[in-house]
């Protein structure tokens, strides 16, 4: 196990996320948003009863922070395009420079907030391709230690695992570490932005993508009710991405 592993460099992230979890309403403003990327106005501002969403462009991707009752989500995702390449998926980046820039910009929100958190979670959606089927189950098998079954004839496959660890940073802390690994094929379709003549249906391009995937869930104990120190979420929001960061280097980790 573990030889011939994929090098971090080949995952890229569709997806990253920072969730915080508080026993009293959270909300959000024009602050955080001008805390978490440095502008004072964002595309999209949402207010409604019990929360508040903000949103737009930061450097080549999209982020988002959301306030919902007593929880605030963080979100990096692809820029909407006009089109897209039917030849590759959508994503933000590999996952070593899409992790250090959402680690950055959240850890300056999060040394400016006055909140307090009772429970971090960090959320990933990672993916790399692979040229068919046989190949993404092959990939997929080095890094699972659970199976040992002869799966190379699935056509599909996948597997939902939590491994729960003692923290390293704060004693008797209990932290999930959620994965799910999917060998797939999926189908990309794009359309042209430009119509096709009167009467005539569009034009589609198509493409078979074989990809492994693998989605993180990582959080703190969700049992816990004391409320963290300002000065401890940093250090466990960085060991949950050191969690995940483990998971894309060495696979499943029992």
């Amino acid at each position: 196990m573990g030889r011939g592993l994929a090098v971090a460099s080949d995952w890229s992230a569709e997806l990253l996320r920072l969730s915080l979890f508080s026993r009293t309403p959270l909300s959000v403003s024009d602050a955080d948003w001008l805390a978490l990327t440095g502008q004072n106005t964002s595309e999209l501002r949402q207010i409604f009863p019990g929360g508040a969403v903000y949103g737009g462009k930061v450097d080549s991707n999209r982020l988002q922070i959301a306030a919902n009752s007593g929880r605030i989500d963080v979100i990096m995702a692809p820029k909407e395009t006009d089109a897209l390449d039917a030849l590759k998926l959508p994503t933000i980046g590999s996952w070593v420079s899409s992790r250090d820039r959402f680690v950055e910009q959240t850890r300056r929100w999060l040394a400016s907030s006055q909140m307090t958190f009772h429970r971090i979670a960090v959320g990933a959606s990672l993916v790399f391709t692979t040229g068919s089927v046989l190949e993404s189950i092959t990939e997929l098998k080095k890094y699972l230690y659970s199976v040992t079954g002869n799966i190379d004839e699935a056509s599909e496959f996948s597997l939902r695992i939590n491994w729960p660890q003692t923290s390293r940073v704060l004693n008797g802390l209990r932290l999930n570490r959620i994965t799910q690994w999917n060998a797939a094929q999926l189908t990309v379709q794009t359309f042209p932005m430009v119509p096709s003549a009167i009467g005539a249906p569009p034009i589609a391009a198509h493409s078979n993508l074989y990809v492994v995937k693998l989605e993180v869930d990582h959080s703190t104990d969700e049992k816990r009710t004391d409320s963290f120190q300002s000065s401890e979420l940093f250090p466990i929001y960085e060991e949950l991405m050191d969690l995940a960061s483990e998971n894309v280097l060495k696979g499943e980790r029992p």
